[in-house]
C-alpha cells in the first residue's frame, strides 16, 4: 500500500512541475504497541517541522493536525 500511495504521489507531483526526489529511498515500519510509544512517535513527527527550523512550535505549522479531532 505505501509504494502504491508513493507512486501516485510522485506521478501527481511530477504532473505539477515538481523534479527531484520527493520520498526518502528507504522507509522503516514497525507496529506500535504501547500508548507511550504512540505519543513520542506523534510527537518526533509533529516537531520536525521545528527541527528544520520552519517554525518556533508544531502548531505554527500550516499542513499540521489538528490532535482534537485525532483523539
Amino acid at each position: 500500500m505505501q509504494d502504491r500511495f508513493k507512486g501516485k504521489s510522485t506521478n501527481k507531483s511530477w504532473t505539477l512541475g515538481h523534479r527531484g526526489r520527493l520520498w526518502q529511498p528507504r522507509s522503516y515500519d514497525h507496529v506500535l504497541r504501547e500508548e507511550e510509544s504512540v505519543m513520542a512517535v506523534a510527537d518526533y513527527i509533529l516537531n520536525n517541522p521545528v527541527r528544520k527550523g520552519y517554525v518556533k512550535q508544531w502548531q505554527d505549522w500550516p499542513y499540521s493536525v489538528r490532535l482534537d479531532l485525532l483523539l
